[in-house]
C-alpha cells in the first residue's frame, strides 16, 4: 500500500478510537485510500472480522482484489468479498467487502453478527433503503445486545458532524486533496450519435497528448457496445486499448480494465466506476 496515501495520516487515530470502543466518521476525498487502506489497518486493532459495505458489486470485488494483492495474497484468504451470485470468502477471511443487500442477508442469518468487530459503510452518501435500514439496525444493535460492535462511516461529501452526532461518534478528516479539473462542452448532435461524439472527443484529446488515458461514462451496456465498436478501428491505428467496464463483466475483465497497462487506454464505463 503506498505510504503517501492521505488516509494514512489519520489511520492511527481512527484505529485508536475504534480500539477504545468509539464509532467513527471519516471524511476523505476520492483518491485518499479510505476504501483500501483503512479497513486493513483496522484488522490489527480488533479481534473479529471487519465488514466493508459497498454500494455496488464491482466496487466490492475490485477493492477486495486490490487489498488482497497488496498483502501478497489471493482473494478468498484473509481478504474476500460476497456479492449477489458471487462469493470469494473462506474460513480464514477476516476482511470482507459486501454489498448492502448481502449485509441484509447476513443480518437475517445472524441478527447479532457474531464474530464481527467492525462494520464500515463506505461511500455512505450514496444512501439507499437497504443501507439505511442496515445502518439503523446495527446502530440499535451496538447500543443493546452488541456493545462491542463498532461502526465506521466513510464518505467524501457527507456532512460528517451531523452523522457523528447521530451516532455519538468521532469525526476524522484527511488532508484535503484537490485535482485540477477543466470543463469542456462537446454537445451530442440531434439524433443522439453518442458513439460518434465520444470518438470525436477522444480524437481531440489524444491529438493533444497521445500518452493520456481516457475514462468515458456511458448510460448502459448498449451504449458501451456501440461506442466500443466505433472506437476500436481508430484506437488500433493509434495503438490504444479500449476496455469496457460494467458490473456484468467477470471479475478478471473488470480488474483488467482498471489495471495499468503498457499502452494508453480508453475505458468505457457505466457509473459503477
Amino acid at each position: 500500500m503506498p505510504a503517501s496515501l492521505p488516509i494514512l495520516h489519520i489511520a492511527d487515530a481512527v484505529c485508536a478510537d475504534v480500539s477504545a470502543g468509539r464509532d467513527v466518521v471519516v471524511w476523505a476525498p476520492p483518491g485518499t485510500g479510505k476504501t483500501t487502506a483503512l479497513p486493513p489497518a483496522l484488522l490489527d486493532v480488533v479481534d473479529g472480522r471487519v465488514i466493508v459495505v459497498e454500494p455496488r458489486r464491482i466496487a466490492a470485488r475490485l477493492a477486495a482484489r486490490f487489498v488482497a494483492r497488496s498483502r501478497g495474497e489471493e482473494v478468498g484468504g484473509t481478504v474476500g468479498y460476497r456479492v449477489r451470485f458471487d462469493r470469494r470468502m473462506g474460513p480464514d477471511t477476516r476482511l470482507a467487502y459486501v454489498t448492502d443487500g448481502i449485509l441484509a442477508t447476513m443480518l437475517a442469518e445472524d441478527p447479532s453478527l457474531s464474530g464481527v468487530s467492525v462494520v464500515i459503510f463506505d461511500e455512505f452518501h450514496e444512501r439507499r433503503l437497504a443501507s439505511d435500514l442496515a445502518f439503523a439496525r446495527l446502530l440499535h444493535l451496538s447500543r443493546g445486545g452488541r456493545p462491542d460492535l463498532r461502526l465506521a462511516v466513510l464518505s467524501a461529501t457527507l456532512e460528517a458532524e451531523r452523522i457523528a452526532d447521530h451516532m455519538g461518534g468521532v469525526v476524522h478528516r484527511t488532508p484535503d486533496v484537490r485535482f485540477p479539473v477543466e470543463v469542456r462542452h462537446a454537445p451530442v448532435p440531434r439524433g443522439g450519435d453518442e458513439a460518434g461524439a465520444v470518438l470525436r472527443a477522444a480524437e481531440a484529446l489524444v491529438d493533444e497528448d497521445p500518452k493520456r488515458s481516457i475514462l468515458v461514462f456511458l448510460p448502459g451496456m448498449a451504449e458501451i457496445r456501440r461506442t466500443e465498436a466505433k472506437l476500436r478501428p481508430w484506437a488500433a491505428a493509434r495503438d490504444l486499448d479500449v476496455r469496457p467496464l460494467h458490473g456484468s463483466l467477470p471479475l478478471s475483465a473488470q480488474a483488467e480494465a482498471v489495471r495499468r497497462g503498457v499502452r494508453p487506454r480508453i475505458v468505457l464505463a457505466t457509473n459503477v466506476a
